[in-house]
């Protein structure tokens, strides 16, 4: 009541503070120090059900639309923003895509996610034509038609100051964030783009299942941080 009355804490900060405490008392209790671990008895506020953020369809339209398409770097830039919409991946992930992860035939890709878990994600024909139009202009890619060579380990992304030099997550979040205030769009940052993929599937009744795997998650619970789902139907279909 007092992180709560007093404080003017969120029910996610008390919830943390609780988290410690209980925590804490675990290793007290395992240490023979207490008798009991008092906080396991207290349950946290009950947190509010916040609407995730996502593009609205006009806002992507704004996005996909600033780019100069005859400046190489545009090229690049609007491959990235159409591989995070079209994918769903995290940028950490699609920094360490490399080019030998990438089947141009399937149109399917490679990532590697958090604990090392890799999934297979798919692109569209359109973005396959701009991934061909940006790999053109690669000085470390010998093109010949639809195939090319390359180095083992070459990014799928790299800095034009320096090929192949991998981009790294802060560039890219950098350069989304500048394209938002090119565009107009506020709360422009890449996992929105995330949220944005996971809501279009939700709008369309893709199980929730599949979601959670082509987003690369175990827990299906972990979707409600990207869609508001009822999991109650899903819970009692286990049981």
């Amino acid at each position: 009541m007092y992180l709560k009355d007093e404080r003017k804490l969120k029910a996610s900060s008390i919830d943390r503070h609780l988290s410690s405490l209980r925590g804490y008392y675990q290793y007290l209790e395992k240490e023979n120090k207490v008798k009991s671990n008092v906080f396991s008895f207290i349950r946290g506020p009950k947190k509010d059900k916040i609407l995730p953020h996502y593009f609205e369809y006009n806002e992507i339209e704004e996005l996909f639309s600033i780019n100069d398409m005859n400046n190489p770097l545009g090229v690049r830039n609007q491959l990235i923003l159409e591989l995070l919409y079209g994918t769903g991946v995290r940028v950490s992930e699609l920094c360490g895509i490399n080019l030998e992860d990438v089947d141009f035939k399937n149109y399917t890709c490679k990532v590697l996610g958090k604990g090392n878990k890799e999934r297979t994600v798919a692109f569209s024909g359109k973005t396959a034509m701009r991934l061909n139009e940006y790999l053109k202009q690669r000085k470390d890619i010998n093109m010949n038609g639809i195939y090319c060579t390359y180095a083992s380990n070459t990014p799928l992304f790299a800095s034009r100051k320096g090929y192949p030099a991998r981009l790294c997550k802060i560039t890219i979040e950098s350069m989304v964030r500048k394209l938002g205030i090119i565009s107009g769009v506020t709360r422009v940052h890449p996992h929105l783009f995330r949220a944005t993929f996971a809501t279009r599937l939700a709008e369309r009744d893709t199980d929730i299942g599949v979601i959670a795997k082509l987003l690369g998650h175990a827990d299906l619970k972990s979707v409600n941080r990207y869609v508001l789902i009822d999991l109650t139907n899903i819970e009692a279909t286990k049981k």
